[in-house]
């Protein structure tokens, strides 16, 4: 059967392993330390956990409100050259992997399938991780954070659903496709939009990575 999978030359745009195997296993072995714990201590450990989800409601309130005009800049900066770069750095692992099965070295559905469940989607999810466990350290990048997040997860859906598409040879699906990367594209046209006005701020040089190919663009 012929690939129906449309196939686009994919390149990095943006860039957690915060919700990873050693969080998880570090969240278990709290809940039995919680769950071995003495009745007489069950309210105070209550307490505590109300205390942590009013901070953690609280943060976008709390962050960098005490910051100075250099400090920002500072928070900008590493935002911008460690945090992003690491997420980058795994985008433009998985779109390698993806490249090398698509396009011009495109062979057949299988290899192609095999690539993306072995190599480009595990690696993406590393993007995904590392996306979410960004510490922004001002207020002002909540927000561009919030859009690295929600492109990654966005983008990590569209590759499920070329997976999907190639498990069914589904055209539906397809289209589906399609239609995430378009919204993954426009997430990331707003995330430079916003980055440029804040490095405009700060007076810092900000260039965002050129496209490879007509259908991508990076962060």
């Amino acid at each position: 059967m012929k690939n129906i999978v449309v196939l686009l030359g994919l390149v990095a745009v943006l860039l957690v392993s915060g919700c990873g195997f050693e969080e998880q296993v570090a969240e278990n072995k709290e809940i039995k330390a919680k769950e071995s714990h003495k009745v007489n201590n069950q309210k105070k450990e209550q307490e505590e956990s109300v205390d942590l989800v009013t901070e953690s409601n609280e943060v976008h309130a709390d962050v960098g409100e005490d910051l100075t005009e250099l400090e920002k800049v500072e928070a900008f900066l590493t935002f911008m050259e460690r945090d992003i770069e690491k997420v980058s750095r795994y985008e433009v692992e998985a779109f390698d992997s993806h490249n090398s099965v698509t396009g011009e070295d495109y062979t057949d559905d299988f290899v192609m399938y095999d690539e993306l469940v072995n190599h480009t989607i595990p690696t993406y999810e590393k993007a995904v991780a590392a996306a979410r466990e960004i510490e922004v350290q001002s207020e002002e990048l909540v927000t561009v954070k919030e859009q690295v997040v929600i492109a990654t997860e966005t983008f990590y859906e569209a590759l499920l659903l070329e997976k999907q598409a190639l498990e069914d040879q589904d055209e539906a699906l397809i289209v589906e496709f399609q239609a995430k990367l378009e919204e993954y594209y426009q997430l990331i046209d707003a995330y430079h939009t916003d980055m440029e006005l804040l490095a405009e701020k700060y007076n810092v040089n900000y260039e965002p990575d050129q496209p490879i190919t007509d259908e991508t663009e990076t962060l």
